[in-house]
């Protein structure tokens, strides 16, 4: 569907309005133009609502970022954390991410890990690394090397 159709549509809180509005967030990226965040912002908002765990994560994003909406930390971990809670593996490594540099939280290494764990045992890579970093370190766990490197060769493949 061409731009010029997907900007008519209007949010009604679907899950197939997600799926425009990610495609219409995609397009313009693509395609170099200006992006309207505001509409995207307003699409994730209205499905997000309905409990989309997608949605839910991707205003994460855009409050962290602050597209769309004035940055907001705190907001981003409401965002992150209600999704995170419905298992989405990339909102629990992004509250793993805010826990450990303290971002919208309180600096928390213990945390941090609890929430790489649960988005690493789900496969995220990004988690992984974190946690090789982090017990390479012996931030929020004793220091242990081999599970560093276990977390770092599991983020490699």
């Amino acid at each position: 569907m061409p731009i010029s159709e997907k900007k008519e549509i209007q949010p009604e809180g679907t899950i197939e309005n997600h799926t425009i509005s990610q495609t219409y967030q995609d397009s313009i990226l693509k395609e170099g133009g200006l992006q309207d965040y505001w509409k995207t912002l307003s699409w994730f908002d209205s499905i997000a609502r309905q409990g989309n765990p997608n949605a839910q994560c991707n205003l994460g994003y855009m409050n962290y970022y602050g597209k769309g909406t004035p940055q907001s930390y705190s907001h981003a971990t409401d965002w992150f954390s209600l999704s995170a809670e419905k298992e989405m593996a990339a909102a629990q490594s992004n509250l793993g991410c805010l826990y450990e540099d303290g971002k919208g939280v309180k600096q928390d290494y213990s945390k941090a890990i609890e929430w790489y764990l649960k988005a690493a045992n789900q496969g995220n890579a990004i988690a992984q690394s974190s946690l090789g970093y982090m017990y390479s370190r012996g931030k929020g766990a004793k220091q242990d090397c081999s599970k560093a490197i276990d977390w770092c060769l599991k983020a490699a493949h």
